[in-house]
């Protein structure tokens, strides 16, 4: 019986193919061009609902040659410079400390365990997307929050692309990429140099003309980034060699003529990524990496005391997995995570230390969320050696009452353990102090954001208690040492607005802080009043701009003892696009040319500057 319905099945099927109805003889047959299509699901990991992009590689100017001058235009960011083109910078988020804000490439924190703060400098040839500021991230708590720096995605920028910088102080850039797009495997490879003499003329706090001399930079960097595509999964290597050698000269009062530091810095990073493990709506993912950063600092003629010399090395190699569920507008994520950091140092006529860390993180994460509300609740529970565990809670509630109003409130705890050298430092007259707990704050802010996404105003009001605070205190007339000491009540008004008409835009910001220890004293290199932003005129070939920042007056020292005055600095840039390979673009740093102000470590900052660069590519 089975045979003979497969002969009759075999029969018509004969049949339809050689013997066709007039129906379908009648039709007529429409030919269409060839086309190719191809895709791929996107495996993105369970990151953080707070992740805001604040700068982002379209908006900057090409000549830039430090991404500070962008950043410090935000409301929520101080900037610390060191003075000169490639001098090294760090940031403070809200308040917080440097040590406290995590600099990270790809997820990867670039904050030594020894110096505590990252420096931002570093990211100048760096083949960057965009920054990332988050005020949650995965698997970590920091006081100051998470800036994280995305390289630029191979199929964004396809093919080889080039750009040459010539400026003010003997300052040079070159960069190139080449950027690989292919159905099952994606790559970049980018390489930079950076080189400057640092030299400019200022005016000391006596108003005396002075040259800035010995601040020369010369850097040099190799990314290659790799994404390869089997189905649901994904997988992503990452690999970043930098190094930097630069001219140290020191605080105005201080200056030093032979001080040189060299950075190193080794990053191999691996990160997994799927979709669908168990159901539907799940995600799983898993990142290892391996970092490696070293500092050396050498000089042979202090203005006092003898001869220097540092070698501060260390390895850490860290790994995480996360699983994510969803059931409707529930999302549940699980994540774990450790690492474990080795330090290795050397001081002229010391012996050498080898101090080492581990750490381990567990995380719950409950959220739901509808078209006008979502709640989300975090519990993270840090391990991390002597200290032993901490509990860090977190919640957010989100209202959307409107399509054109945002409501939104946050509460958090963080912490921050003390580093190596706040722990084990050791020179005779400062020491660290291996009994320090870590500094711990409460965290809380509401923000209430009113139009659409290109054109808004959004207000935020923030409060930080911090607890714990971790200062190298004089003990004697004799000795300092790092103390857990003070506490502080840090608040502030944020308030930023953007506005894309046709041609015109416009990013303006302003931000209000009272900074002070519990007894009133005002913390040091935190302005009160900060205004900034940007007005610019973007045509097809072209766009034309002016970059503007100004800040009240700050104390330098923690007894408002001294006291540096506000200023106003003014950019001018232009970019022209003269064909579809070529872009020159031309810019002017701070066209009023104050040369006698002084950053937070009282560090001369330059005069008027030039640059001007040409992109190419092929």
């Amino acid at each position: 019986m089975a045979m003979r319905f497969f002969v009759f099945a075999f029969l018509f099927f004969v049949s339809l193919v050689f013997f066709p109805s007039q129906q379908l003889i009648a039709q007529e047959v429409i030919e269409v061009p060839k086309i190719e299509v191809k895709g791929k699901k996107a495996t993105e990991e369970p990151e953080s609902e707070n992740k805001e992009q604040v700068v982002d590689k379209k908006d900057v100017p090409a000549t830039l040659d430090s991404l500070q001058r962008v950043l410090r235009t935000e409301p929520e960011f101080v900037v610390r410079e060191q003075g000169g083109a490639g001098q090294a910078s760090s940031i403070s988020v809200r308040g917080s400390d440097p040590h406290s804000t995590i600099i990270a490439i790809e997820g990867i924190p670039l904050n030594s365990p020894f110096l505590g703060s990252a420096d931002l400098s570093s990211l100048g040839i760096f083949p960057l997307e965009g920054l990332f500021l988050d005020t949650e991230p995965v698997s970590i708590s920091p006081i100051g929050g998470f800036l994280d720096a995305k390289v630029i995605s191979p199929c964004k920028e396809k093919g080889f692309k080039g750009e040459v910088m010539l400026g003010s102080f003997s300052t040079s850039r070159l960069k190139l990429r080449e950027g690989i797009c292919q159905e099952k495997m994606n790559t970049l490879v980018s390489f930079g140099l950076f080189s400057t003499a640092g030299d400019f003329d200022y005016i000391d706090r006596n108003g005396k003309e002075r040259t800035r001399n010995h601040n020369a930079v010369k850097a040099l960097e190799g990314v290659w980034k790799g994404e390869f595509f089997l189905g649901k999964q994904k997988l992503e290597t990452f690999v970043e060699a930098f190094a930097d050698f630069k001219e140290l000269p020191g605080p105005e009062q201080f200056e030093s003529s032979t001080a040189t530091g060299q950075n190193t810095r080794l990053i191999c990073s691996f990160r997994y990524k799927r979709d669908s493990v168990f159901q539907k709506d799940d995600k799983a993912f898993a990142h290892a990496y391996i970092k490696l950063l070293r500092f050396e600092f050498d000089d042979s003629k202090p203005p006092m005391g003898p001869p220097q010399y540092a070698d501060l090395l260390s390895v850490e190699a860290n790994g995480e997995g996360a699983l994510e569920e969803r059931w409707g507008g529930f999302r549940l994520r699980l994540i774990a995570s450790g690492s474990h950091t080795e330090g290795f140092v050397e001081r002229k006529q010391q012996e050498a230390r080898r101090p080492k860390r581990e750490s381990a993180m567990g995380e719950i994460r409950l959220s739901f969320k509808k078209a006008w509300f979502s709640i989300a609740m975090r519990l993270q529970t840090p391990y991390v050696s002597d200290f032993g565990f901490f509990l860090v809670p977190y919640g957010k509630l989100s209202l959307k009452p409107h399509r054109l109003i945002n409501l939104s409130f946050s509460i958090s705890r963080a912490f921050r353990p003390p580093t190596f050298e706040e722990l084990y430092y050791d020179v005779g007259f400062v020491q660290g102090n291996p009994n320090l707990r870590p500094e711990v704050a409460w965290q809380w802010d509401g923000t209430i954001k009113f139009g659409t996404k290109k054109n808004f105003v959004k207000v935020s009001y923030f409060e930080k208690r911090v607890s714990n605070l971790i200062l190298f205190l004089p003990v004697s007339a004799f000795f300092t040492r790092a103390e857990n000491s003070f506490r502080a009540f840090i608040r502030g008004v944020e308030i930023a607005t953007s506005l894309k008409i046709k041609f015109f835009r416009a990013n303006l910001s302003y931000a209000y802080m009272d900074a002070t220890y519990i007894g009133g004293i005002t913390m040091p290199a935190r302005p009160r009043h900060r205004a900034g932003g940007t007005i610019e005129a973007v045509f097809s070939r072209g766009r034309f701009g002016l970059r503007g920042l100004f800040q009240s007056s700050f104390y330098l020292d923690r007894y408002e003892s001294l006291k540096e005055e506000g200023r106003f600095m003014l950019d001018l840039f232009t970019e022209i696009k003269a064909t579809k390979h070529l872009l020159f673009a031309f810019e002017v740093h701070n066209i009023l040319d104050k040369r006698d102000a002084v950053d937070a470590l009282q560090y001369p900052l330059p005069g008027r500057a030039f640059y001007a660069s040409l992109g190419f590519s092929l």
